[in-house]
């Protein structure tokens, strides 16, 4: 474990993005620690410590962003953002859209070299709707959402800023908010942490400890599940369309067979998971083993089926080479992980091209499909 003051520019700096876990508990606005902020812009003394972050490192996402798991301190993060988009809002409003803009890469939007976007910050479910329209510039639907009502506290005390006081507020929270992050490894135990900093007779705290069930067997995959599906991630309830007991769903191999074809002609590559909804409750895979092989009925005879499927049917350049398929376990099921490398020249699912495009796999045709491969692959 590694402890560091920083200041919340530096929590937020280059390209990171931090996950709020299933057992987070959603945003709660409170007045005092805004109005404590709102002292602070408007030109108070001294500096606002919010106590310890614990965050856990997972593995590096495809698009070359740090990706770590929040373990506490999402609530106290998310009223300083709330204040630093009112902020970056006031200086739209007075014409100050570099500044704004500034804001904007500085605390919620990592820039990558294909030209997307993606925040700095998965927040917990209950609020991620109106954390994430806010970051876009959109009006969140719900009036009632804490964070909505944190945003407009701030709104309200910047109302009529120059875009110079603004700059400046910007910056005295990016420089004066500070924190002691706690950074801990992928294999350290993280909840004896969250127990020590949280109240031990608040019902976040007990529910705390049955959601870290879900997560402390497989930190990394709980990370992924919590963070939901996106560009680099996508979840697949099952491999067959219909699983033990004749009940039908999606489109079978099809579908996972297309998911990492448009994987391998993303720039980054991504991640499928495999036996988790799109929900991500996770239902496994086990159920399938026998249907996949009935001589062997386990692990080893679904993965050997899914690298046939993957070798036989996705034409390209040793495309073997470009995923790796593991089985990793939570909740009691399985779940399978596919790491997807991008390819160096066009992989096709029976003669045809999928690429990755925001939360959705696409069927590239026509010209769309001839500039495509002109401008992801060259020659």
């Amino acid at each position: 474990m590694q402890a560091k003051e920083m200041t919340l520019a530096e929590v937020f700096a280059g390209g990171v993005k931090y996950v709020s876990p299933s057992f987070q508990r959603g945003y709660s606005w409170k007045r005092e620690p805004g109005e404590r902020l709102l002292e602070l812009m408007r030109g108070g003394e001294g500096e606002m410590f919010l106590g310890a972050l614990v965050a856990m490192r997972l593995a590096e996402a495809p698009d070359g962003s740090r990706k770590l798991l929040l373990v506490d301190g999402t609530q106290r993060i998310l009223t300083v953002l709330a204040m630093l988009l009112a902020l970056r809002d006031a200086m739209a409003a007075a014409g100050d859209a570099e500044g704004a803009a500034s804001v904007q890469d500085s605390f919620f939007s990592n820039r990558h070299a294909d030209g997307h976007r993606s925040l700095k910050f998965i927040v917990p479910t209950k609020n991620r709707g109106a954390f994430e329209a806010l970051a876009a510039g959109r009006e969140p639907d719900g009036p009632g959402n804490p964070f909505l009502r944190a945003y407009r506290f701030g709104a309200e005390g910047t109302a009529g800023w120059s875009a110079e006081r603004c700059v400046a507020a910007a910056k005295v929270l990016g420089s004066r908010v500070k924190a002691v992050v706690l950074t801990l490894e992928r294999d350290e135990d993280p909840y004896p942490i969250f127990k020590v900093l949280s109240p031990p007779e608040a019902e976040f705290t007990r529910t705390g400890l049955k959601e870290y069930t879900r997560f402390a067997t497989d930190p990394e995959l709980m990370g992924l599940i919590a963070g939901g599906e996106s560009r680099a991630l996508e979840f697949k309830e099952r491999t067959l369309r219909t699983a033990k007991g004749g009940k039908g769903c999606g489109d079978g191999p099809f579908g996972v067979l297309r998911s990492v074809a448009g994987f391998m002609n993303s720039t980054n590559g991504g991640t499928l998971l495999v036996g988790v909804r799109d929900d991500g409750t996770i239902r496994g895979v086990e159920d399938e083993y026998a249907l996949v092989d009935k001589s062997k009925g386990n692990w080893d005879g679904y993965q050997l089926y899914l690298g046939n499927m993957l070798r036989s049917r996705i034409s390209t350049k040793n495309p073997f080479l470009l995923y790796r398929i593991e089985r990793r376990r939570a909740q009691q099921h399985d779940v399978c992980m596919v790491r997807v490398k991008p390819s160096e020249a066009p992989a096709y699912l029976d003669k045809r091209l999928y690429v990755r495009s925001g939360n959705q796999t696409l069927e590239m045709m026509g010209p769309d499909l001839v500039n495509y491969v002109a401008e992801r692959f060259g020659r």
